[in-house]
């Protein structure tokens, strides 16, 4: 949902820019792909882990540093194993896991090169409560600058891969409705 979030954003510029109103542009968890960012080193990412974890018992935290690396390592590993199968295959069989590591890649360059313009009206960014462990980025995560009409951040549970979680959508459905229900004039 970063990459649809780019795509979404880019979209409303494109219809404003044509004469359509725009009444709400809402982000799930994306990041301006312009906006400056800074990936941790590894003391960091631990010091960060550590931090996000603060409520729980030294045991406990001691467990989620060691379940988190393991994680870590293991998706590592994985992703690493796409990357190498997709650099040396031709285009892969539509929706195989092959084609969803390539089409993946290709979004992400996109995103990369990608230069986003200003919309005229509101941006709602929902945003969630977890801190990244892995990249610093800007608390609005750089949407304010290109929000003509400002910017609304909600703050919804879990981190950016578990946003969708059924233990997260009933809080995200209240909060995207609350923010339908109150959205401010659209832009033209």
């Amino acid at each position: 949902y970063s990459f649809g979030g780019v795509v979404a954003h880019e979209m409303a510029c494109q219809l404003v820019k044509m004469g359509h109103e725009v009444e709400f542009l809402g982000l799930f968890d994306t990041h301006n792909p312009a906006a400056e960012s800074r990936n941790y080193g590894l003391p960091e990412r631990l010091k960060v882990f550590w931090q996000r974890h603060s409520d729980a018992p030294l045991g406990e935290r001691l467990s989620l540093v060691q379940r988190r690396f393991r994680e870590g390592v293991q998706t590592n590993r994985s992703i690493k194993a796409e990357l190498k199968a997709a650099k040396f295959s031709g285009p892969a069989e539509a929706y195989s896991d092959l084609r969803r590591v390539q089409v993946r890649e290709e979004n992400w360059r996109a995103m990369q090169a990608y230069k986003p313009s200003s919309f005229k009206g509101r941006i709602t960014l929902f945003k969630t409560s977890m801190v990244s462990d892995k990249v610093e980025r800007p608390a609005d995560y750089g949407w304010a600058c290109l929000a003509g009409s400002g910017l609304d951040i909600f703050p919804v549970p879990g981190e950016h891969l578990t946003l969708f979680a059924p233990e997260n959508i009933t809080t995200l459905a209240r909060v995207l409705g609350e923010s339908l229900s109150g959205s401010r004039p659209s832009a033209r």
